[in-house]
């Protein structure tokens, strides 16, 4: 059964808000010690609640202070190397959309170029239209599919033809 989808607003009403923050307390708390299990990490949330004016720490504090601490002694490369802000999130995944993109208009033409081939090859369609590009892709993709059935045809003669017997001299 999926979950309804929920508002993000601020929550009015001072008890609903109040039980909403248990819970969801309770849930980032699961998911911080499921996260420490499964991975084998070290993790721990801290939340300041202004409703009880403490800082609520998971696991302990000892535990916390623990990783806080090695957290602030790794050099500042390591803390800093893998994170991302806005700008550096949003440059990565530009670029992965233009090589993604690149990939599609390759795969696209590739299919264009066997269309036109199968076509020409039908005697559907001529070489009138094409122009000097088109005519270089059409001729690579020639040669790239008479290597496939040469070497077809070459790996079914070498299946066919028995292996020549040992003589007994």
């Amino acid at each position: 059964m999926t979950r309804k989808k929920v508002k993000l607003a601020y929550i009015e009403k001072n008890a609903a808000r109040k039980a909403t923050l248990k819970k969801r307390m309770a849930g980032l708390k699961q998911k911080v010690g499921e996260l420490t299990t499964l991975c084998g990490v070290k993790a721990c949330a801290l939340v300041y609640n202004p409703n009880d004016r403490k800082l609520d720490v998971w696991p302990n504090p000892s535990e916390a202070h623990e990783v806080l601490n090695r957290f602030k002694n790794l050099p500042k490369v390591a803390k800093t190397d893998r994170m991302l802000d806005q700008e550096r999130f949003l440059t990565e995944q530009t670029a992965k959309m233009r090589e993604q993109l690149q990939k599609q208009q390759m795969k696209n033409r590739r299919d264009e170029m066997t269309l036109r081939m199968n076509n020409i090859m039908l005697g559907t369609a001529g070489t009138h239209d094409l122009d000097m590009q088109d005519l270089i892709d059409l001729a690579q993709l020639h040669d790239e599919r008479t290597m496939v059935v040469q070497a077809a045809i070459q790996s079914h003669l070498n299946l066919a033809v028995p292996p020549p017997m040992a003589s007994s001299e």
